[in-house]
């Protein structure tokens, strides 16, 4: 329908887990910073949920048995999600600290990181559609299929180095 918003499969491949839910070293040495098993595996869950669908699901049985059970394995954990404190509001999940601060921290960089990610990929399929004549011939499903929450091509850590003397991101996408 139009305008819902994108959901979880109710079946993944193991290729699927590993193309949208496989933790980056990074990813999951952050989540290991957090205090116990649940918190964890919910922080985990989170964070690939965020960045598959492009917000935080509400309800942990949105999420598919079988992600919960992939990104457990990745942190070689048991799925302790039933001891994870789970509340409706996206903003309120527990993320291992009582520290208000630290956790306004942790979800406005997630936030930011998710919005220059979509800014980057928008302006990279506007440019690749304007060069390429086959626009043209996209159906309408196909152009409902366009998204910008894809995020293969991107390393969110490490090193960054800025040039100058380089063309903008703008002008080089």
């Amino acid at each position: 329908m139009k305008g819902d918003y994108p959901r979880f499969n109710d079946i993944y491949s193991r290729e699927e887990l590993i193309e949208h839910f496989l933790l980056s070293e990074s990813e999951r040495s952050l989540a290991l910073e957090m205090r116990g098993e649940a918190n964890q595996l919910g922080f985990g869950i989170l964070l690939k949920s965020v960045l598959y669908l492009g917000y935080f699901p509400s309800r942990l049985r949105d999420v598919p048995n079988s992600v919960r059970a992939f990104i457990a394995e990745q942190l070689r954990i048991s799925d302790s999600t039933t001891e994870y404190s789970w509340n409706s509001t996206r903003y309120n999940h527990t993320l291992a600290t009582n520290n208000r601060e630290d956790q306004e921290v942790k979800i406005l960089s997630l936030q930011l990181l998710l919005n220059c990610m979509m800014l980057f990929n928008t302006v990279l399929i506007q440019k690749i559609l304007q060069e390429n004549p086959f626009l043209n011939s996209l159906t309408s499903a196909d152009l409902r299929g366009l998204t910008p929450l894809f995020h293969g091509h991107i390393n969110p850590y490490g090193l960054f180095y800025l040039d100058l003397h380089q063309p903008s991101f703008l002008e080089a996408a």
